[in-house]
């Protein structure tokens, strides 16, 4: 793979080179214009990839047959501007017209293929970027997940720590401290629950973060994508809610994109329920369906589209009628099936 990326990045950054120093080395025109000439074919040229690499949207169905046309016509452009030039440095007019038609051809060849040597070689990048990226992110998520479960043990070995102390101490004097270790382990209780909740609140923040970091769904991917999803990209499946809609969501996103679907989930004040973990993008999708087969049995499609202008609308209940926990349940119970591994953020 990365052997194929670099040689379609190679074509893309050869192809112009070569097209440029034909010109400025056959053409008889004047330097300036040679110079001026070789710009506007270049430009043709890498007009199409540096569109790909920096666009926003989602591709047009028009983008690529347009961006081969531009490409084939700067091809096309250079063999005639480099004809007059090419002909006279030639020993026979056969020899000059065999020259300017190979010419032609193989410039409007490359052009043609320019545009898909730029994207698979950004596709590529970005999803060999995205692949790195993930495997990063789990390795950060397993260590909030192992410090959290730490923190937990430390918070209970502290606790009971304390009432060791204070009964010994309580025993040194020799009264009946039944009534008074009562109380402190009342105590101690109480601030052990605190320490919890603050471990907690914690690793649901840090756990957040990072998923929203690492996560896309399937249809912000394609935006950074050329061509079609690889069926095999590792996926989510995620539940979340919202109090103040009172509306749950399940949705699915991907690794492979820069863009974060459920940090844009987040921001609109979403909640995040639950995420299943370790899924292929076709399986996650089939579990998405099945979930919204689901939920359409009970409920319909809770809010509206100005309701949440990060999109998704269609995939939301009304939480009175469809509970996020029995959502989440109905989730793990699919994606299962599927080996997924369910991730509870707040357990």
């Amino acid at each position: 793979m990365r052997v194929f990326i670099a040689l379609n990045l190679l074509l893309v950054v050869m192809i112009p080179v070569v097209i440029v120093a034909w010109i400025v080395s056959a053409s008889h025109l004047p330097l300036p214009w040679r110079l001026v000439s070789a710009a506007v074919c270049a430009a043709g040229l890498l007009s199409g990839p540096a569109w790909m690499l920096t666009r926003r949207g989602e591709a047009p169905g028009w983008a690529i047959p347009a961006w081969m046309v531009l490409g084939v016509a700067a091809g096309l452009g250079a063999a005639v501007v480099s004809a007059t030039g090419f002909m006279a440095k030639a020993p026979t007019p056969r020899d000059a017209t065999a020259g300017i038609v190979t010419a032609a051809v193989l410039f409007a060849f490359f052009g043609l293929f320019m545009p898909l040597a730029a994207g698979f070689a950004i596709d590529g990048l970005r999803h060999q970027t995205a692949t790195i990226d993930a495997a990063n992110t789990e390795a950060r998520v397993a260590k909030i997940v192992t410090a959290a479960a730490t923190a937990r043990v430390e918070a209970r070995q502290v606790a009971e720590e304390r009432l060791r102390d204070h009964e010994a101490a309580l025993a040194a004097i020799g009264d009946d401290h039944a009534a008074q270790m009562l109380r402190i382990r009342q105590a101690a209780e109480v601030e052990h629950d605190r320490r919890l909740r603050e471990i907690e609140e914690d690793y649901r923040q840090r756990l957040n973060v990072e998923l929203a970091r690492a996560t896309a769904c399937e249809e912000c991917a394609r935006r950074d994508r050329l061509w079609v999803g690889r069926g095999s990209d590792a996926a989510y499946v995620y539940v979340i809610r919202h109090e103040r809609y009172a509306a749950v969501k399940v949705g699915i996103s991907t690794r492979a994109s820069r863009a974060s679907r459920l940090r844009s989930h987040i921001e609109h004040s979403w909640t995040v329920v639950g995420v299943v973990d370790r899924l292929t993008r076709r399986q996650a999708l089939s579990v998405e369906r099945a979930a919204i087969t689901w939920m359409r049995a009970l409920s319909g499609p809770a809010l509206t589209a100005e309701q949440m202008p990060q999109g998704g609308h269609t995939e939301t209940a009304a939480a009175g009628l469809v509970p996020p926990e029995k959502l989440w349940a109905q989730v793990k119970e699919l994606a299962i099936r599927h080996q997924g591994v369910p991730l509870r953020l707040d357990a």
